[in-house]
């Protein structure tokens, strides 16, 4: 079949088929088109163009203290690195972790998954290590597991990376995950990411997610969440500067009293585009969810932020709460925000809504008055408007990192004063 042609609801992706035939699979290798309802907004048929290759970080020349530089929390917490989909220093994090923590890499693959999925398929089967992190009861990390998913190409041709992490936290246990994806490449790259979680009774997670892509990063992520009785996740991602991504999260609240609250925020500029799409299940009564949502976007990039809730008949007490807002800056800039509510229980309170607009023209008014340039002026409301979004993180070093971003991406362009 001829390369990037779409048949109903697939798109041919012969790099896909040639990498399973390589690993010892059959053929199967197939991208979702914008014929699937899911990815109505988000088209991948130029990634099914690239010919990826196959990556080996055994000839990659890694310093270990170099990527340690990378992150601003090296120095209080617990760093694993993921370089092109391998975890390079296993050994050292395994000694490092406390009584009742293992970190171990895991081959088999979770049988929670819908492998009818076909980027989780690739997952699955390709070059990927897959991280397990297993928290023990009633253990509370007081420091945070800093995840570093690094792609680097000194090669000349494109490559694709398949990690996956499973995370376990055993009943009344509580981590922090963060989770940085940063790229150092001129060759066009895909990171195709699976994150498995499974929060058991009374169990806390608050995940931290942040990726700073280049105009050559393709970035697809799946993070299934499984909450039982008492457990609670809290997850922040903030999506900059790859030139498509896709952070899509299914959380399923199977036992009474759980909490989930998605939060997530676009930076796009150029060409771009980032597409947070969410789908969370309440199958068990008294629980609440919360799926918060900011964007800016310039220039002639898109933005995609897609929200359902599902309800069950037996959901009842149920609380959850959509709100999707958007800043444009630029006449060509583009949001499609789609939030959705599926209820089947008749005791429930839920509550969806989406706004999109340009900065308000009278706040800009009073700040040119105070005697700031325009472009000063709109780098305050903007700054102004994410850092609001950013209080919702309740580790202060987390929300500098955040607000670090945007004020680098402020000062980056076209928005220079």
């Amino acid at each position: 079949m001829a390369t990037g042609i779409k048949h109903n609801d697939r798109i041919d992706f012969p790099y896909a088929n040639s990498a399973l035939l390589k690993a010892g699979f059959e053929k199967g290798g197939f991208l979702p088109s914008t014929a699937n309802e899911s990815w109505k907004y988000t088209n991948l048929i130029n990634l099914s163009k690239i010919p990826f290759d196959t990556n080996d970080t055994n000839n990659l020349d890694l310093d270990i203290n170099h990527l340690s530089t990378l992150d601003q929390h090296a120095a209080s917490s617990y760093q694993i690195f993921f370089v092109n989909g391998k975890v390079v220093n296993i050994d050292e994090v395994s000694k490092m972790m406390p009584k009742d923590v293992s970190v171990s890499i895991n081959d088999s693959n979770s049988n929670k998954i819908d492998s009818d999925n076909s980027l989780l398929n690739m997952n699955f089967k390709l070059n990927g290590d897959r991280l397990k992190i297993n928290i023990g009861s009633k253990i509370h990390l007081t420091k945070p597991i800093s995840l570093i998913f690094y792609t680097l190409n000194e090669g000349n041709k494109p490559i694709a990376s398949h990690p996956g992490l499973e995370i376990i936290l055993e009943e009344e246990a509580s981590a922090t995950i963060i989770e940085q994806h940063l790229f150092k490449s001129s060759q066009q790259h895909w990171t195709n990411t699976l994150v498995d979680v499974d929060i058991r009774k009374g169990a806390i997670l608050k995940h931290y997610k942040l990726e700073l892509g280049t105009p050559t990063t393709w970035c697809t992520s799946y993070i299934k969440v499984l909450l039982n009785e008492t457990s609670k996740y809290y997850s922040f991602s903030l999506l900059r500067g790859s030139k498509l991504s896709r952070n899509e999260v299914h959380s399923l609240m199977e036992g009474n009293n759980g909490e989930c609250y998605l939060h997530g925020a676009h930076l796009l500029d150029g060409d771009q585009h980032a597409d947070t799409t969410s789908i969370i299940s309440h199958n068990a009564p008294n629980c609440k969810s919360k799926k918060l949502y900011r964007g800016v976007l310039d220039e002639k990039s898109r933005g995609v932020a897609q929200a359902q809730v599902k309800v069950a008949q037996n959901a009842q007490k149920t609380d959850a709460e959509q709100l999707l807002r958007t800043i444009l800056l630029s006449p060509s800039a583009e949001i499609k925000a789609k939030p959705e509510l599926e209820i089947f229980a008749d005791d429930v309170k839920c509550s969806h809504g989406a706004t999109s607009g340009s900065l308000d023209s009278e706040s800009l008014f009073y700040l040119r008055s105070r005697g700031l340039s325009e472009a000063g002026a709109k780098k305050l409301l903007i700054l102004a408007f994410m850092n609001e979004h950013f209080q919702l993180i309740d580790n202060k070093s987390i929300q500098n990192l955040m607000s670090n971003v945007v004020s680098k991406w402020l000062s980056s362009g076209k928005r220079r004063n």
